[in-house]
């Protein structure tokens, strides 16, 4: 009975033990108490997750690198939806020189996180080099732009995309969202001023003709931001990483993060922007709709009339739904005017609904009410928006967005 007693206690040191180890940067001494954990619980994906992770991070070479494999294997087993135990396993491929396997692994990791930008990002860098991969590479990430439409990343490996297809104004075009997103990244800004060079007849501008230089596909700058701390000790830091392994160049560094967690300062506020400016124009088109259908009213029902308000709702319903989606961003982005959107669009929305409404029942004052909330929403949108830019010429940072990666 006694060494059962003490079980959940020894797990608990063996932990605790890895745990520390990893945040002291010591993978490969981590790694003999994960190995008793993975012993000790071989049914806990989690476990051998982060043994993976710590033989990885380590100095172990090959034989390090295809445990690690059988480790990520092993998770992989227990637990089919994990994205990170695919990532772990298709680096110990590539290490161990198995790229198919590696590219295969990384599809299963898009299959099994579709919602993440990272694996979209993996399998679009790994493509890159591959004959005739150039096309998914794109699609893949555009899917990662659209999945994480605040970091840079996506944007850089688009740029880099274009570059080498020779299309110079979408790689110039892929480097400034990038730049948007991360303002003042060094290697962001090399690449535009680069390519700007080019363009203005530098030294390089020669190449335009010729086809641009190859460009490496970018990785991840952290491929396990928002990840467990355990994980994190399989890191680009360690040197082994996409560096010498993989076949990819080193991250580029960055941008340095505020010590409280912000984001940085210009540029942060973008996704509330861009919304306040939709729900503007959404409140504005309603009320100038109400407006028309004021101004239409015939003094009996008629045919025509009734036509152009159904005609006239469909379309303020396609493009509500239409504006919502593509600025659905800055609702997942915490910020001060999270009440002036919130009022934007209820007015906005009711404007779409009362101005229909008040024409098919041949309604002034509904009609007149629909015009009187869309201008509300209007002016709550412009605010917000307003607002936004000034936080940003402010220097004043976004608190971080929520979910997996920042997403």
């Amino acid at each position: 009975m006694g060494p059962a007693r003490n079980e959940p206690d020894r797990l608990r040191s063996l932990q605790d033990e890895a745990e520390q180890l990893l945040k002291e940067h010591r993978a490969d001494e981590a790694s003999v108490p994960l190995r008793e954990l993975a012993r000790r619980q071989p049914d806990h994906a989690r476990t051998w997750l982060r043994l993976a992770a710590a033989l990885l991070a380590g100095n172990g070479g090959t034989a390090a690198d295809t445990e690690a494999r059988d480790a990520a294997e092993r998770a992989v087993a227990l637990d089919p939806a994990s994205a990170i135990g695919y990532r772990m396993l298709s680096e110990a491929a590539l290490r161990l020189g198995d790229r198919d396997a590696a590219l295969n692994t990384m599809r299963a990791a898009v299959s099994a996180a579709p919602d993440s930008w990272v694996t979209h990002l993996d399998l679009a860098a790994a493509l890159v080099e591959r004959p005739g991969g150039g096309v998914e590479a794109w699609q893949l990430a555009k899917r990662a732009a659209s999945i994480a439409p605040q970091r840079a990343e996506p944007h850089v490996l688009l740029g880099d995309l274009a570059l080498r297809a020779g299309d110079m104004d979408k790689a110039a075009a892929g480097y400034a969202d990038a730049l948007d997103r991360a303002p003042g990244d060094v290697m962001v800004t090399r690449k535009l001023a680069e390519l700007h060079h080019r363009l203005d007849g530098g030294p390089a501008a020669g190449l335009r003709a010729a086809g641009p230089e190859a460009d490496p596909a970018m990785a991840p700058s952290d491929p396990w931001a928002g990840e467990p701390d355990t994980f994190r000790a399989y890191a680009p830091d360690t040197g082994r990483h996409d560096a010498t392994a993989s076949g990819r160049p080193p991250a580029p560094d960055p941008q340095p993060a505020d010590p409280n967690g912000a984001e940085p300062a210009l540029g942060a506020h973008r996704p509330a922007r861009v919304l306040g400016n939709c729900l503007s124009v959404l409140g504005i088109l309603a009320a100038a709709v109400a407006g028309m259908l004021l101004v239409l009213r015939p003094s009996g029902a008629t045919g025509w009339y009734q036509a152009v308000t159904g005609i006239a709702a469909v379309g303020l319903v396609v493009v509500t739904v239409l504006l919502l989606a593509g600025s659905a961003a800055g609702w997942r982005q915490l910020t001060g005017g999270r009440g002036g959107l919130v009022a934007s669009l209820i007015f906005g929305v009711l404007a779409v609904l009362a101005g229909p409404i008040g024409a098919i029942a041949g309604s002034v004052p509904v009609l007149l009410v629909a015009v009187a909330l869309g201008v509300l929403g209007c002016l709550c949108g412009h605010l917000v928006a307003r607002g936004a830019v000034r936080r940003d010429r402010a220097g004043t940072p976004a608190r971080r967005t929520t979910g997996r990666h920042g997403r």
